[in-house]
């Protein structure tokens, strides 16, 4: 198996970091929309099947599992085996929206082998935070895979570039240095991951553009995290975040170290000082076939 680029890999801290804003930053109407679309699909309680793709220490499975319709079988997809275990154990106390618990099987796979076979008899295929790492060509791909299996998908927490620092006020907090920042991380995204050169912010439009070419309806919505100054989740999450933008912008431009270090010190000491709070864009997508989701919009 093809090892996968250091890009591509993440720590437990740091997904379970995050998983509080994920939570908060969802967009409902399009997680009531695969809800929806669940019960259309299901007959007789038949068991619905679901997969988990890149599913990381199980942060998606953890929040969509009660949401959604039961009987569930869950498919969980990665690349690491270390937090596909994780991911594993984590469901063990996990129930469907009824109350009855999931069954989970796991398979470490290397996701730039996708196939269609992975996908058999699914009803949803779900990802998070998955698809700035990959390439419109492997996306291209997996649209192919899920259309063969007319399989719905939802997807969500894509970014899409954009971000701000807000004061106590929720206003934007603007440096000069903010925009240079903002530029060298975009490119460093679109660095390859692993998957092809990475589609970075332009993720929410590669997800449209391969699910459209399809013939699938597609439905994409905003769902930024928005981490307000003095919160305790925003301490923590942003000076990691902000340290993690400053170090892919150290690797895209080396010798404007000091640059760097200025803007840094600027805006951690203003989140250490409960001054500075962050907005981070995401967009969630829904998408599936046409037939089915003219009939889910019904229910």
């Amino acid at each position: 198996m093809t090892q996968p680029a250091p890009g591509s890999i993440f720590d437990t801290h740091w997904l379970s970091l995050r998983e509080s804003a994920d939570a908060a930053a969802r967009n409902t109407a399009l997680t009531e929309q695969a809800r929806r679309h669940l019960i259309q699909r299901q007959r007789d309680e038949r068991c619905l099947t679901l997969v988990d793709l890149g599913c990381g220490g199980g942060s998606n499975l953890r929040f969509l599992a009660p949401r959604l319709p039961g009987p569930q079988s869950w498919r969980l997809i990665d690349h690491d085996a270390g937090l596909l275990n994780e991911s594993v154990a984590a469901a063990m106390p996990l129930r469907d929206a009824r109350g009855e618990p999931i069954s989970v099987q796991a398979a470490c796979k290397n996701l730039v082998d996708i196939e269609a076979d992975w996908f058999s008899d699914c009803d949803l295929v779900c990802a998070s935070a998955l698809f700035d790492l990959v390439s419109l060509e492997w996306l291209e791909r997996l649209a192919a895979a899920c259309a063969a299996q007319q399989a719905a998908v939802l997807f969500t927490l894509s970014v899409d570039g954009d971000w701000a620092f807000l004061d106590g006020d929720a206003r934007t907090q603007a440096h000069p240095d903010d925009r240079w920042v903002r530029d060298q991380l975009i490119a460093h995204q679109q660095r390859d991951k692993g998957l092809g050169i990475a589609l970075g912010s332009h993720a929410p439009q590669g997800l449209e553009r391969a699910f459209t070419a399809q013939g699938y309806q597609v439905k994409s919505a905003p769902s930024p995290w928005r981490l307000l100054p003095g919160h305790p989740d925003t301490h923590e999450l942003g000076h990691s975040l902000i340290e993690g933008w400053a170090g892919a912008v150290h690797e895209q431009s080396p010798n404007e170290q000091q640059r760097l270090e200025r803007w840094l010190i600027h805006r951690l000491s203003q989140l250490n000082a409960d001054a500075l709070g962050l907005e981070v864009g995401h967009v969630d997508f829904f998408a599936c076939p046409p037939a089915s989701c003219s009939a889910s919009d019904d229910q």
